[in-house]
C-alpha cells in the first residue's frame, strides 16, 4: 500500500533572501518500507539559518542541496511502519529528513526517542544537535573546568543559549555576548554572570578586557579555543548548528 507525501524541494538557488519561488511543494508516492527502513509521519522539524549555506552551490562542511530534490534537515517523527526488529508503529524517532510530512528512512540512521523524560520537540534543541555541540565544545574540546571563566558568543541562540546553561551547571562564571537588550535579559534569565551587548559595547575586545580574568575558555557557535596563555590551543571546529546573536 502506498502512502502519498508531500515534499518541499529546491526549486532554484537564491541570490540574497530566498523566496518562495525557490521553492515547489511536490506530492509523490512511497511504497511500504523496504527490510531496515521505517515509514515516519513528520511531527516537528527544525527550520536552521545554516541551511541558507546549503541553497549554495559551494565546498562546505555539509554538501549544498540539490536542486529539483527535497531539502533535509532535523526532524521528529513518529512511525507508522516498520520493517525493522527494533522498532514498531507508535514508536517516536528522530533524523535527518525532515521538510516533507512522511518519508522513509533506513532505521539505523534515526535514534528512538523516550517522550516520557522530555518533550518530543525537545530532540531537536536542547537534546539534539545545538545541545551537543555546546556540550561536545565547552567539556570535550575546551576543557571547561569548575571556576574557570568562559566567554560565550551568540550566547541568545541555539548553542550559545545551552553553553550558557552547561558553563553554569560545571561551576563556571558565564561572560556572554548578544545583540540586543532583550537577548540581553533572557541571558541573565539563563545565568549569565556578566554580559556584553556588542552593538552598543564599543570596542568589544576591551569590554571583554574588563570582564574575564587572565585564564578563560571561550565558545562560539562553531569553533572553541582555549585562550589562556598556559593552556593554549588552536581553535576547533565544533559540529555546526544554528545560532542567532
Amino acid at each position: 500500500m502506498s502512502i502519498a507525501a508531500r515534499e518541499i524541494h529546491l526549486k532554484s538557488r537564491p541570490t540574497g533572501l530566498p523566496g518562495q519561488d525557490n521553492f515547489q511543494l511536490v506530492e509523490r508516492s512511497l511504497p511500504a518500507p523496504a527490510e531496515g527502513q521505517l515509514l515516519v509521519k513528520t511531527l516537528f522539524m527544525s527550520v536552521d539559518p545554516y541551511m541558507r549555506g546549503r541553497m549554495t552551490d559551494r565546498p562546505s562542511y555539509i554538501a549544498p542541496f540539490e536542486i529539483g530534490k527535497p531539502l533535509e534537515g532535523s526532524a521528529v517523527g513518529i512511525v507508522e511502519q516498520s520493517a525493522h526488529p527494533d522498532f514498531k508503529a507508535g514508536d517516536l524517532v528522530s533524523h535527518f529528513s525532515g521538510w516533507r510530512d512522511h518519508v522513509l528512512v533506513d532505521a539505523a540512521t534515526t535514534n528512538k526517542i523516550d517522550a516520557s523524560k522530555a518533550p518530543a520537540e525537545a530532540w531537536l534543541g536542547p537534546l539534539g544537535i545545538p545541545g551537543h555541540t555546546a556540550y561536545v565544545g565547552l567539556l570535550r574540546i575546551a576543557g571547561l573546568k569548575a571556576g574557570e571563566t568562559v566567554f560565550v558568543s551568540a550566547a541568545a541562540g541555539a548553542v550559545g543559549s545551552m553553553a550558557v546553561q552547561i558553563a553554569k551547571l560545571k561551576g563556571a562564571r558565564v561572560v556572554a555576548s548578544v545583540g540586543s537588550e532583550e537577548k540581553a535579559r533572557w541571558v541573565k534569565e539563563l545565568g549569565a554572570d556578566a554580559i556584553i551587548n556588542y552593538r552598543t559595547a564599543g570596542d568589544l575586545t576591551e569590554a571583554l578586557k574588563k570582564l574575564r580574568p587572565k585564564a578563560s575558555t571561550s565558545i562560539s557557535t562553531m569553533s572553541v579555543a582555549i585562550i589562556s596563555g598556559q593552556r593554549s590551543k588552536s581553535p576547533s571546529r565544533a559540529p555546526a548548528s544554528p545560532s542567532a546573536a
